[in-house]
């Protein structure tokens, strides 16, 4: 009986996360990393979504869990990560880690990610946080 993995992949672009308590500091972060409330568009990887799941699925080793014996089951990795103003992905942060190398595929693939449309406040590029799923299911073949 040989496992089989399948990976699902789930995003959400958050920019509502502030450091500041108030409006007059929200307004003033722009210049120093934090984040804003309101945003007028998302970062987007170029391509749009669907060219973002067409690199997710070249470039991840969706095999590592198997190689690493994960018994059958699902698997959880949540991923947060800044988009930059320049569009660099950076700070990649997992939230789940089910082990089996699968956080360490996760995170080699965010952060060798090509640039993204960084996410605009007043017609300006700003940073955004964004939050990834990769649901992995080894399932045992019969």
């Amino acid at each position: 009986m040989k496992p089989i993995l399948l990976f699902l992949i789930s995003s959400i672009c958050f920019s509502p996360f502030v450091h500041a308590q108030d409006t007059a500091r929200k307004q003033a972060r722009e210049d120093d990393g934090g984040f804003f409330m309101r945003i007028e568009t998302a970062a987007e990887y170029t391509g749009g979504s669907a060219a973002w799941k067409k690199y997710l699925k070249r470039e991840l080793d969706d095999s590592v869990a198997i190689r690493n014996h994960a018994p059958a089951g699902a698997y959880t990795v949540v991923a947060f990560f800044e988009i930059g103003k320049d569009g660099t992905v950076s700070k990649v942060n997992i939230k789940e880690d089910p082990g089996f190398g699968m956080v360490t595929e996760v995170t080699r693939v965010l952060e060798k990610s090509p640039r993204w449309k960084p996410a605009t406040r007043d017609g300006k590029p700003v940073v955004a946080l964004h939050r990834e799923s990769f649901l992995f299911k080894v399932e045992q073949k019969q």
